[in-house]
């Protein structure tokens, strides 16, 4: 979410907690050998070489990201990346049976845009799926220093933009569209804890970069996610899906 920390260790901590459910996700919509795959903002490319298991030597995997570092160092024979911007840089269209992308669409200036573009790329009776953390939810932490770090994180990203994924998916055309969310509750301390902590420490410290939030409410927050005893929910991490109408 936020850029201070190491991109590579946040990617790694964002995979090792989510791929499963994105795993199981993808695996839902029938994805199978052969397939056209499209992963967009691929990060470290877990998801893209995964996708490639599925998809077999008969299949193709496409990963784009508007840094590549991370996906060519990962040197996977079975997926291309391309750094590629989705809301400037072009793609064949209709070329693509799944498109994917995960947090993506909540730091865009006009992520209704780039659904646009992305349900350009899928072949007639493709799917898209995307999946989006729903993060103004941690403004309704009962905690008063959570819940001032998330406000904070909402000016730096669209938190409400995840409960709309559904309506805009219909809204560009797509049909069969359904959703669903998975929330977890969690303790201080933990992987999941880092996760959410990491996230709203970001936006509490660009802000005490910026003169409006005091470093000691940086240093609150830090440790309540460190304190076993702590408890509260993380964000409902919401995946829509709909599929390009195929031809009669």
């Amino acid at each position: 979410m936020a850029v201070w920390h190491n991109r590579s260790e946040w990617l790694s901590l964002l995979e090792e907690l989510f791929d499963p459910l994105t795993e199981r996700r993808l695996d839902a919509v029938g994805l199978a050998p052969g397939w056209h795959a499209l992963e967009v903002g691929a990060g470290r490319g877990s998801i893209a070489s995964w996708l490639a298991t599925r998809v077999g030597e008969g299949g193709r995997v496409v990963a784009t990201d508007i840094d590549t570092t991370l996906l060519e160092e990962r040197d996977d024979s079975g997926v291309e990346a391309l750094r590629h911007d989705v809301l400037v840089d072009d793609l064949p269209s209709e070329t693509f049976d799944l498109v994917h992308c995960r947090a993506v669409l909540v730091h865009l200036d006009d992520p209704r845009r780039a659904l646009e573009r992305m349900a350009g790329w899928l072949k007639p009776g493709g799917v898209l799926v995307a999946e989006e953390p729903w993060t103004d939810v941690g403004r309704l932490s009962p905690d008063p220093v959570v819940a001032e770090a998330a406000a904070a994180l909402g000016e730096t990203l669209d938190g409400s933009f995840a409960r709309r994924l559904p309506s805009v998916l219909r809204e560009i055309g797509l049909e069969r569209v359904k959703a669903d969310a998975e929330l977890s509750f969690f303790e201080g301390g933990t992987p999941l804890a880092a996760f959410y902590g990491r996230a709203l420490e970001g936006a509490g410290t660009r802000l005490v970069a910026e003169g409006r939030l005091e470093a000691a409410r940086v240093r609150e927050l830090q440790d309540r996610f460190g304190d076993p005893a702590f408890r509260d929910c993380g964000w409902p991490h919401i995946e829509a899906i709909g599929w390009k109408p195929a031809p009669l």
